[in-house]
């Protein structure tokens, strides 16, 4: 059922708006509080599109899996366990050209997000419950080439049932965009631009 519901939003965001984008990340996660299981790996795929007239600048829907994270048991002696987990979310994108403020001749972007998502373990870990979560965080774009763009991230991942347990995410990808792009307007020249030829007076002898 959740993959359905991923499916139907992102072809939503698609159908939505134009200048759309797909990113491929690598990263980590680092349990915080009193989260029971270790740092691990995370790889994940991320679909979003830009939106027009709005506040924010793009919607995006993402999903990250880690195999054989490690947790500890709660039965004595304690143990080392492994699961992986799936995580879903959803994110509102505030975008900010920088691209002049650090003099790059390369489109730079720094942006802000929040959102929600969901976390499920593939296990029935004792310390650790599946569930919803809401998450923050800032990121950075450099931007290659047009459609080409490196993009790193740190996001803050705070759990609804367990307030006390979050997690921080990093990441780096690299972003491909594709779609609808904005299009130069050509300003026709002004008559006043014109310039009127001088007159050549004949010469008389």
């Amino acid at each position: 059922m959740r993959k359905i519901v991923l499916a139907l939003g992102v072809s939503a965001i698609l159908v939505y708006a134009g200048n759309n984008e797909v990113t491929a990340v690598v990263g980590g996660v680092s349990p915080l509080s009193s989260n029971k299981y270790d740092d691990h790996i995370t790889y994940g795929i991320r679909v979003g599109a830009g939106i027009k007239n709005a506040i924010i600048d793009q919607l995006e829907i993402g999903y990250d899996y880690s195999d054989n994270v490690k947790y500890t048991s709660i039965i004595y002696p304690p143990t080392k366990n492994k699961s992986s987990v799936h995580r879903f979310y959803f994110n509102a994108i505030k975008e900010f050209d920088i691209s002049g403020a650090i003099k790059s001749a390369k489109p730079t972007k720094l942006y802000g997000l929040a959102g929600i998502g969901y976390q499920r373990f593939s296990k029935d870990v004792p310390t650790e419950k599946n569930g919803a979560f809401g998450q923050y965080g800032a990121g950075l774009k450099y931007y290659f080439t047009d459609n080409v763009a490196l993009r790193g991230e740190v996001r803050h991942g705070i759990k609804f049932n367990s307030p006390h347990r979050s997690n921080l995410f990093y990441s780096l990808g690299i972003t491909y965009a594709f779609g609808e792009k904005k299009q130069e307007v050509v300003v026709p020249p002004s008559l006043n631009d014109v310039t009127t030829p001088p007159v050549v007076k004949p010469v008389v002898k």
